[in-house]
């Protein structure tokens, strides 16, 4: 199985992840990565992933009404990859 979203930015390292894209976009991601990470030995925790609104408002009750909004941008990249 492909998935394919229109993602500005994906980065992965080990199980912290971050995503850069269009609301339905995200949420399309998002909702595979709860039902099929599993699958691949990743587990997202809604309880630890934040949603940043940088370029408009997002219908908070709507679309990621199971995520935790920030209004700053406040993320800490713990590794990468080098190579």
């Amino acid at each position: 199985m492909v998935l394919i979203y229109s993602l500005d930015l994906t980065l992965f390292y080990r199980d912290d992840g971050f995503l850069v894209g269009d609301a339905d976009s995200l949420r399309g991601c998002w909702t595979d990565l709860t039902e099929l990470g599993r699958e691949i030995g990743y587990y997202p925790q809604a309880a630890k992933t934040k949603v940043y609104p940088v370029s408009r408002i997002i219908d908070q009750a709507g679309l990621f009404s199971d995520l935790s909004y920030c209004q700053a941008l406040e993320a800490m990249v713990l590794g990468a990859p080098i190579g």
